[in-house]
């Protein structure tokens, strides 16, 4: 599974949480300890890129989002985590 993440997608949380429930068949994603739970627990392979975060409107939840994948991509070895 590949998740591209943009500036565009970080427009506001809950953009965000709907675009990923969107990407993540049968899994409802509401919130960052969501996503991490999901992240570290699955076992399919799931690619995700962000981009442009320098431009997304709420900087901290960029920031956030970004440390929280290169955690999980860390200490789960089915996510690959590309910052472009």
């Amino acid at each position: 599974m590949l998740i591209l993440i943009d500036d565009i997608k970080l427009g506001s949380k809950e953009e965000f949480f709907a675009y990923v429930s969107t990407q993540i068949e049968g899994k409802e994603i509401n919130s960052i300890d969501d996503l991490r739970e999901y992240l570290l627990s699955t076992d399919r392979e799931t690619e995700l890129i962000l981009s442009d975060i320098d431009e997304a409107e709420d900087q901290k939840f960029a920031e956030d989002l970004k440390l929280l994948l290169e955690g999980v991509s860390s200490t789960n070895s089915n996510i690959k985590f590309t910052l472009m």
